[in-house]
């Protein structure tokens, strides 16, 4: 911080940040195209770059070094709601990760059968490296139900470490292809984390067969807080005049 009396009339500081201007800390598409590209296969393999093996490998880095992502889903193990924990995903299968019926792409994702005993949520989860500690941050995900057909699904979106925050919003048919953007913000530390899982339970029947049509675009970005952003489009611009003696 700059202290004393300024000369006389007005004068501009810019003031350092941690991000520029504009920066996106971590997309979860251009991540993982990144990540499929880089000849990284599942557990770690060495694969040949680009190939079909080359996965988007749990826990690769966003293209900012700021933290990882991780492809999982959650379990209701003996019927308890998520008793199952939130295993990651282990099947690399044609470009994706699978587990049943349950499938995360690049942008795409859709969850698995549901019934009164299970609890199939598909997700996507960023996990931050504290490099941003300190700074309140914006979690921004994108979602669009795709199938004409489903009967809804259900967005979490959490963000899961010290002041948690949450959104858990039901996507109706009646808004089958409009994409929907929420928000959360958020103080990084190393160990914060963000997911955004798509559940089956729509408007109809919550049974073992409402999840064949359900399918979603989804992209989970982490961004410099809008007011960091204004700050920064505005060079933190200090004012001040000498003062008369």
């Amino acid at each position: 911080m700059t202290t004393g009396m300024f000369s006389s009339g007005a004068i501009g500081i810019m003031l350092a940040a941690p991000f520029a201007m504009g920066q996106v800390i971590a997309d979860s598409a251009e991540d993982w195209n990144t990540a499929i590209n880089d000849g990284i296969g599942v557990g770690g393999a060495s694969v040949v770059a680009g190939s079909p093996e080359d996965a988007a490998q749990q826990e690769h880095a966003d293209s900012t070094g700021s933290g990882t992502w991780s492809y999982r889903f959650g379990n209701s193990g003996d019927g308890q709601a998520f008793s199952g924990g939130f295993p990651t995903i282990t099947d690399w299968v044609n470009g994706a990760w699978r587990f049943g019926s349950g499938t995360i792409g690049a942008t795409f994702q859709s969850p698995g059968g549901s019934s009164i005993n299970a609890d199939p949520m598909i997700y996507r989860r960023w996990t931050s490296n504290g490099a941003n500690t300190g700074q309140t941050l914006t979690a921004e995900v994108t979602v669009e139900s795709t199938s004409a057909a489903s009967d809804g699904i259900t967005l979490v979106f959490n963000v899961l470490g010290a002041g948690n925050a949450s959104i858990t919003r039901l996507i109706t048919p009646a808004e089958v292809n409009q994409p929907l953007t929420f928000t959360l913000d958020f103080e990084d530390f190393a160990g914060q984390a963000v997911l955004a899982g798509i559940r089956p339970e729509g408007t109809g029947p919550n049974n073992g067969s409402n999840f064949f049509n359900d399918a979603a675009r989804v992209q989970l970005r982490i961004l410099p807080s809008p007011g960091a952003a204004a700050l920064l489009a505005g060079g933190l611009l200090v004012t001040g005049r000498r003062r008369q003696s």
